[in-house]
C-alpha cells in the first residue's frame, strides 16, 4: 500500500499528463467562482487620483502661517465626484472624504481639529504634513498584475477586478464530473426504508461538495452487476472529463467497481495505509477512443467524504488549473481519553476549541465509525494522528482544515 503522502503526490502528479479544461472569456458577476487562465494587469491606478482619507480641509502645509491660532481662507468645497480646480495659493479647500485633492494641496487635516467660519478655517493643533491624503496608484499603478493564473475568483477578487477597470476575464471552463455511486441497498429520501435498505446520502453530499467547489456534476446509481457497472462507467466517460465512484472498490463478492473499470481501462493505485479511506482506487477508463481519469472513492460516508477532501478534491482543483494552497501545516495540542496507536495513518475527525487561556486544542468527535456522518458534520478539520507511535493526550498532531473551496 502506498503511504499517504505518497498516494498523494502520485495523485497530483498525473494531472500533469492530463489536458486543462478549455478557455473561455466571462464578465461580472459570471467570472464568481472561475478559475482564471491569465495573469491579470490594472488598466487604471488604484486610487485613479490623489483622494482624502477623511472629511476636512485641503491645503499646503507652507501657506498655513506661524501663529498661534492659524487660520486660512476658504475658497472652494469640493465633494466626492466632482473635479477640483487647482488651489489657489494661501486658500484651503473644504474637502469631503474620497474627493479629489486639488493640484497646490499636500495635507488635509479632519474637520475635528478644525474650527469653521463662514469663510474660514482655523487649526485647532499642529498640521501634520502630508496627512490624511489617499496618493494616486498607491495601491497599484497601471499595469500592475493584481492578480494571477490559477486563482479561484471569489467575491473579494471581483472586486479588485472592478478596482483595477477589469470586467473580461479568459477563464478556464468548469470540468464536468460523473458522479456514480454504486450498491442495490441505496435509496433516497422520502422513500420508506425497506428490510436492508439504506439511504443514499453519499450522492446528495458529493454532489454537494462538487458544486460548491465550482464543478459541473451529474449523477447515477450503479447495481451490484458487473456488466451494469461496466455500461454505466462507458456512458458516463462519453459525458464527463472525470469520473468518480463511490462504493464497490474493495474486495467483497459484490464489489464490482473496481473489476469494471480494469476491464475498460487501468488501475494506477489501489489502497491506501490509511484510516479511513483505505481502499481508495486511482486510474484511467477508456470508450470510444475517449480517456478519462477515474477515482474511486470507499462507500462508506465517512470513507467517501475523507477521500474527496484528502485527494479527490486537491486532484481536481489542480486539474482546473487551480493555483495549490501554499499554507504550511499546522499543529495543535490534541485531547484524547486514551493514548492512540495504528499500523496505520489515521484522520480523526475533530473540532478546534480553545481553553480558558485561549490556547488552542483540537477535540476528537465522541464516535470515529466510517459509517458516521455526523463524525464529519460535527467537526472542522482532520488530526492526522501518525503510524505506527502512540499519541498521548497533549501531543500536538497536524491539523487539517476541512477544505472551503477558496
Amino acid at each position: 500500500m502506498l503511504s499517504f503522502d505518497e498516494a498523494l503526490e502520485n495523485l497530483l502528479a498525473q494531472t500533469e499528463t492530463i489536458h486543462l479544461p478549455a478557455i473561455q472569456k466571462l464578465s461580472g458577476l459570471s467570472l464568481l467562482n472561475s478559475i482564471l487562465a491569465e495573469d491579470i494587469s490594472a488598466k487604471v491606478d488604484s486610487p485613479p487620483f490623489s483622494n482624502s482619507a477623511m472629511d476636512g480641509v485641503a491645503f499646503n502645509s507652507e501657506d498655513v502661517p506661524s501663529t498661534n491660532t492659524p487660520s486660512l481662507p476658504i475658497s472652494q468645497t469640493i465633494f466626492a465626484g466632482n473635479a477640483a480646480k487647482p488651489l489657489e495659493k494661501g486658500t484651503a479647500a473644504r474637502i469631503y472624504t474620497g474627493a479629489m485633492v486639488p493640484d497646490g494641496a499636500d495635507t488635509v487635516e479632519m474637520q475635528e481639529n478644525c474650527t469653521f467660519t463662514e469663510k474660514n478655517v482655523e487649526f485647532k493643533q499642529a498640521i501634520k504634513q502630508g496627512g490624511n491624503i489617499r496618493h494616486q496608484g498607491e495601491e497599484f499603478h497601471q499595469g500592475d498584475i493584481v492578480i494571477k493564473k490559477g486563482t479561484k475568483l471569489l467575491g473579494k477578487h471581483i472586486g479588485l477586478l472592478t478596482q483595477a477597470g477589469i470586467d473580461e476575464c479568459d477563464v478556464f471552463k468548469p470540468l464536468t464530473v460523473a458522479l456514480l455511486v454504486s450498491g442495490d441497498e441505496l435509496v433516497s429520501p422520502p422513500t420508506p426504508l425497506e428490510s436492508g435498505q439504506i439511504y443514499n446520502s453519499n450522492a446528495p453530499m458529493l454532489m454537494a461538495e462538487l458544486q460548491t467547489a465550482g464543478f459541473n456534476v451529474f449523477t447515477d446509481v450503479m447495481a451490484d452487476n458487473l456488466e451494469q457497472t461496466t455500461t454505466r462507467l462507458q456512458k458516463a466517460i462519453t459525458q464527463a472529463d472525470i469520473l468518480i465512484t463511490t462504493g464497490g472498490v474493495s474486495v467483497g463478492d459484490a464489489d464490482y467497481v473496481k473489476a469494471a473499470i480494469e476491464s475498460i481501462g487501468e488501475i494506477d493505485f489501489w489502497k491506501i495505509a490509511m484510516k479511513p479511506g483505505k481502499p481508495f482506487t486511482f486510474g484511467k477508463v477508456s470508450h470510444q477512443d475517449k480517456t478519462i481519469p477515474i477515482i474511486g472513492l470507499p462507500g462508506n460516508p465517512v470513507s467517501a467524504y475523507t477521500g474527496f477532501q484528502l485527494f479527490g478534491l486537491p486532484f481536481l482543483q489542480k486539474l482546473q488549473g487551480q493555483n495549490a494552497s501554499q499554507e504550511p501545516p499546522v499543529s495543535y495540542p490534541i485531547l484524547l481519553e486514551k493514548p492512540h496507536s495504528n499500523k496505520r495513518e489515521e484522520f480523526v475527525r475533530v473540532t478546534i476549541n480553545s481553553d480558558d487561556s485561549g490556547r488552542l486544542f483540537l477535540q476528537p468527535y465522541s464516535h470515529q465509525g466510517s459509517g458516521v456522518i455526523s463524525s464529519v458534520a460535527n467537526s472542522t478539520g482532520f488530526a492526522r494522528m501518525p503510524s505506527n507511535q502512540v499519541t498521548n493526550s497533549g501531543d500536538e498532531v497536524v491539523y487539517l482544515a476541512f477544505n472551503e473551496y477558496k
